[in-house]
């Protein structure tokens, strides 16, 4: 289980178009792209670690889908970063950004990172 901690955004994605009426006799598949950093604050520097991320969350690009910023209730100071992109190009940029490299450090200068990883969400709308 996992507990709100800062934020959440979440723009939705507009599959309608002039065209919508093909929509209806067609399937549609809509992809996603992920970013998730998870790693493990010490008790000590939760509160740095949680300013850090509060100003951080204030800064992300407009060409993000959404994100969210969590604390692992069962895992005690354990948290995850989850950010949601349409296009892999804009996750790519921002992966290489200083604002993605402060909110990594942040892991790894507080505490341990665990996790790094991209990925793609496809879902499927008949």
């Amino acid at each position: 289980m996992l507990q709100f901690l800062l934020a959440y955004k979440l723009k939705s994605i507009d599959t309608k178009s002039e065209h919508s009426s093909y929509l209806h006799k067609l399937s549609v598949t809509t992809y996603m792209y992920y970013l998730k950093l998870s790693g493990f604050i010490p008790e000590h520097n939760q509160k740095e670690f949680e300013q850090t991320y509060r100003l951080a969350s204030t800064q992300i690009p407009d060409t993000c889908l959404g994100f969210q910023i969590m604390r692992d209730v069962i895992h005690e100071g354990k948290y995850h970063f989850i950010t949601y992109w349409a296009i892999v190009k804009s996750l790519e940029s921002f992966s290489q950004s200083e604002l993605f490299f402060m909110m990594s450090g942040a892991f790894t200068t507080l505490g341990q990172l665990y996790e790094n990883v991209k990925g793609e969400i496809t879902q499927h709308v008949n």
